[in-house]
């Protein structure tokens, strides 16, 4: 498994810079409330710090009236992200619609400097992404939901998600690993990753799974992903079921505990440790683990200027840093430090493995070939 193995551990904190919580909300206040019954309604404020907020219901919404409740909270600091509002509560909370509820917030657009995103602190303290999220005016917000986490607010993004969620059910900005079948990424040192779907994965249990598969002149080297989306408001958090290589005399499988979750609701900005548990196969596709192992990640993400490729310049990009070591029951050990740079909606379009660094020179994202501005 030797040089295979320390070079494909890199794609493995891809996920895992996916891991990570929430927080607290602080003291609400009431502003304004209104009665809704089912034939539908619309809150609006047309005065004071939530001018132009709107809560929009449409007929069927809801089978009996319910008591709609805007009230002023504290607004989260997010790593990675810059806040253009205060925390606005909306309720009731937690209930569900029948219908998509249409909210429209605002913000103080002085300060903006970047598109404007929307964030959700739920129940449970865990931080979202609301998706779907349109400027329909300067200052304003919308977006659509089938109900209401505990705060909102409005924010910019300084860096990013790694989501790999392309389409929301309202629509969602793309995110900077799409997962789509057929894509594919061409690099000038030699390097190309492809994904696709499977059902027929050893020791996977006819489990559907995206394998992101990274080939060298003299190896290659795989990912196992599957994508669980929540809709609508959500993007899709990812499992990262494993890893795999199909390399001859190095031949292996590696199969994280599958009750092991990482959730996409975190932002980034801010160094990630995971300790991953696993059966090892090998060789590869073998009925029976020949050991287990603990795989440590260390990830650091961090902003980075747009970046010029042989298929044009990609402004809305990050990059990751992030170094990690396997540990294998008998002590031995695997390490690896890689850089990857990804671009919103297109995926990596820069990576230094060992060492050697290329950039993209042609790929294809769902479908089209992969074109960046002139």
């Amino acid at each position: 498994m030797g040089q295979c193995r320390n070079v494909f551990l890199f794609s493995l904190c891809l996920l895992a810079a996916c891991s990570g919580g929430g927080g607290g909300g602080g003291a609400a206040q009431v502003v304004a409330g209104q009665r809704v019954g089912v034939a539908g309604g619309v809150l609006q404020l047309t005065t004071g710090e939530l001018a132009g907020l709107e809560i929009a219901v449409p007929p069927g919404a809801t089978t009996a009236p319910v008591q709609l409740t805007v009230a002023t909270s504290f607004a989260q600091i997010q790593p990675g992200f810059s806040n253009l509002s205060r925390g606005i509560l909306l309720g009731p909370s937690p209930r569900e619609f029948a219908l998509p509820v249409a909210v429209t917030l605002p913000f103080e657009a002085g300060r903006q400097g970047r598109a404007a995103v929307v964030l959700a602190r739920q129940q449970d303290g865990r931080v979202i992404e609301i998706a779907g999220v349109t400027e329909p005016d300067t200052g304003k917000v919308r977006f659509q939901t089938l109900n209401f986490p505990a705060v909102y607010w409005v924010a910019q993004r300084l860096l990013g998600w790694v989501t790999t969620n392309p389409q929301g059910v309202f629509g969602s900005t793309p995110g900077f690993l799409p997962l789509q079948t057929g894509n594919r990424w061409n690099f000038s040192n030699g390097i190309t990753i492809t994904l696709t779907a499977s059902a027929a994965e050893p020791n996977l249990q006819g489990v559907t799974v995206f394998r992101l598969l990274i080939e060298t002149p003299d190896q290659n080297l795989g990912l196992y992903l599957r994508r669980i989306d929540s809709p609508p408001f959500a993007y899709g958090p990812t499992d990262v079921l494993g890893e795999y290589s199909t390399n001859g005399g190095t031949d292996y499988q590696e199969i994280h505990d599958l009750s092991l979750f990482l959730p996409a609701e975190v932002t980034l900005g801010q160094p990630m440790l995971s300790v991953l548990p696993a059966l090892l196969y090998q060789p590869y596709g073998t009925a029976a683990p020949t050991t287990s192992a603990t795989t440590i990640l260390r990830v650091l993400p961090t902003g980075v200027p747009p970046l010029r490729t042989a298929v044009g310049r990609f402004d809305d990009v990050f990059q990751l840093d992030w170094s990690m070591e396997a540990r294998a029951p008998n002590g031995a050990r695997q390490s690896a430090a890689v850089v990857m740079t990804l671009a919103r909606g297109v995926g990596p379009i820069a990576v230094q493995v060992a060492g050697i660094a290329g950039v993209l020179t042609s790929g294809t994202v769902n479908g089209q070939p992969i074109q960046g501005a002139n």
